[in-house]
């Protein structure tokens, strides 16, 4: 799950994914982040004194693009994640492989079935549990737009 970081309450906590620039919770202050979606509680919507609706970014950042399913590459038709179109460009690089014909890179947002295998699994992503937060490569006939 995709969240924004506004107010830490351990600033020294380790990040679920660490980055070169972010290591722990204060690090990521004013950042969208990756962080497994059974630890995340989320916050109710106020409405301020303005009338306007307060609430933290509990999801996607405002650079989001067509929301997508991705379903099972085995074929069995089952919905395994929900996430973001990003490119259908055959020349577009996911974890230093070219997309190539046929597919699509999509940032996996919210898994639907975590153990689920990935289309093209890399060293350190294996399942879509793994790819939450970022952007993978799937086969472009098994992307669904919503």
């Amino acid at each position: 799950m995709i969240v924004w970081v506004d107010i830490p309450k351990n600033h020294e906590a380790f990040l679920w994914r660490l980055t070169i620039d972010m290591t722990c919770i204060e690090d990521a202050v004013n950042s969208a982040i990756a962080w497994p979606a059974n630890k995340v509680v989320l916050e109710k919507i106020s409405e301020s004194q303005d009338g306007e609706i307060a609430s933290s970014h509990s999801s996607v950042n405002s650079k989001s693009k067509k929301r997508c399913k991705l379903m099972d590459v085995s074929g069995s038709g089952q919905i395994v994640a929900e996430g973001r179109w990003s490119s259908s460009d055959p020349d577009q690089v996911v974890h230093f492989v070219p997309l190539g014909p046929n597919a699509m890179r999509v940032w996996v947002d919210t898994p639907k079935v975590p153990t689920a295998s990935l289309w093209r699994p890399s060293s350190e992503l294996e399942i879509i549990e793994d790819a939450i937060g970022t952007t993978i490569a799937w086969l472009a006939d098994k992307v669904v737009f919503f």
